[in-house]
């Protein structure tokens, strides 16, 4: 008996059918429930390159947005706190001045006004050491920048923010090569004053009419400048130089001669000017005797002593608080 193969054309045709068809439905299934055109290499080779960089890049911007939410909830936490603070100094200034009122009310209501004050004082520490985000305190000074090694020359030194990493000490270079000057008049106070005279003397504070009778040395002259000084802003040397109290270019000497001649100053007005430094080889603001430097590497306001010139440093031990703001790691938006 011959052996016979039987074939079922129609039924191979319709299963090569169904079994196109059903992976079609996988694929499409897939797509559906992933919400991806591409889910495989099969899909598209090229194509799933640019998509997981597409989508890192994407969950990178989402948790940037997160964490900007939450720096601006502990942003808004620090102001409604600061809010609350400002309102007791408010409150504590309007005390102060009603304590001076001694003519009134007696010794009971002095004593009410310093419970009040005491309380003000007292709520206003409490604030600071209890305001919290999540389990940092951010009013304590915890935040604050730890500043060592700074040169004697520098006062004060105000770092708000910078480039800085907590875990490594970051040396500040600062370079002033002009100090802050006083608004200056010109000449000095004659030792004996030959005639009569009254000047106007006007500093950023105000302006006061002094007269000087023929005669006035310079010591005469010096003590009634400088019993004007708190109303003007102006003083006068023992060695007879009039200039103003403060320091920099909104600093101010304006000397008018009303009659007579004030010996040994000439009249006219002279301003003072403000330090020129540069932090970091970058060239910083001066605001008086005030450096003030904003960049990427850092943000600080630096106090430098008077008529002081040169090289001076300080190092940033530690502090801060970095917020990443952006989706690359230690990219331009981050903030310390």
């Amino acid at each position: 008996m011959g052996l016979r193969v039987g074939t079922n054309t129609g039924a191979l045709t319709a299963l090569r059918s169904l079994r196109q068809n059903s992976a079609v439905e996988v694929k499409t299934l897939e797509r559906l429930s992933t919400g991806f055109k591409i889910n495989r290499g099969s899909d598209n080779p090229a194509g799933l390159i640019v998509f997981q960089q597409l989508r890192g890049d994407l969950f990178a911007l989402d948790q940037a947005i997160s964490n900007t939410q939450t720096a601006q909830n502990l942003v808004n936490v620090a102001d409604q706190a600061l809010v609350t603070i400002s309102d007791r100094l408010i409150d504590l200034r309007g005390n102060v001045m009603a304590a001076l009122n001694t003519g009134f009310g007696g010794p009971q209501a002095q004593s009410a006004i310093r419970d009040s004050i005491n309380q003000s004082l007292n709520a206003i520490d409490r604030i600071g050491a209890t305001t919290r985000f999540g389990n940092q305190n951010i009013l304590n000074g915890n935040l604050g920048f730890q500043i060592t090694n700074a040169s004697n020359d520098l006062e004060a030194i105000n770092v708000q923010g910078g480039g800085f990493n907590g875990s490594v000490p970051t040396a500040v270079q600062i370079n002033v090569s002009a100090a802050a000057m006083r608004a200056e008049a010109g000449g000095q106070i004659a030792a004996v004053q030959s005639g009569d005279a009254t000047v106007n003397i006007t500093g950023n504070i105000g302006t006061e009419q002094l007269s000087f009778s023929a005669g006035a040395t310079l010591a005469d002259v010096t003590t009634a400048i400088n019993s004007v000084t708190e109303y003007v802003g102006v003083e006068a040397t023992a060695a007879g130089v009039i200039q103003s109290v403060g320091f920099g270019s909104s600093q101010s000497v304006k000397i008018e001669e009303v009659s007579g001649d004030l010996g040994g100053i000439d009249p006219g007005i002279e301003k003072g000017s403000d330090i020129v430094a540069t932090v970091d080889g970058q060239i910083a603001g001066g605001r008086g005797s005030t450096i003030e430097i904003s960049s990427r590497q850092i943000q600080a306001n630096i106090r430098v002593a008077e008529g002081a010139v040169g090289n001076f440093t300080f190092t940033v031990a530690g502090g801060g608080a970095t917020f990443q703001l952006g989706p690359v790691a230690g990219g331009a938006d981050d903030v310390t």
